[in-house]
């Protein structure tokens, strides 16, 4: 997995982050699960968030709370990601972030 090696590499901790907006799927359940298993060695516990003034302000505050230096989402069908570029989430986060912002597909396949 992609995280791991940045983790490796540049010793870092990773932080996965997730929104808590009831709105979760089958898929988008397993995928969460299938990504936090393949990081329980290599990453702190998952920090759950309420969506506070709109996703891209909860992610900009995550960011800034957790003092993040690099920014990573795994692109997964059927996942809120496509919510993002629906809404031009990722755009504005694009805009916003003063970090890295990496958007990494999904290899476990």
């Amino acid at each position: 997995m992609h995280f791991s090696f940045f983790s490796a590499l540049l010793d870092s901790v990773i932080v996965p982050m997730s929104i808590e907006d009831d709105k979760g799927k089958d898929a988008s359940k397993q995928n969460r699960a299938d990504f936090l298993e393949a990081l329980s060695e290599s990453a702190s516990k998952e920090v759950k968030l309420p969506v506070f003034e709109g996703k891209v302000n909860t992610i900009l505050e995550f960011v800034d709370l957790w003092s993040i230096d690099m920014l990573c989402m795994v692109y997964y069908p059927h996942h809120f990601f496509l919510e993002f570029i629906g809404k031009g989430i990722i755009k504005e986060l694009n805009t916003k972030l003063k970090i890295p912002f990496l958007i990494l597909p999904d290899t476990s396949n």
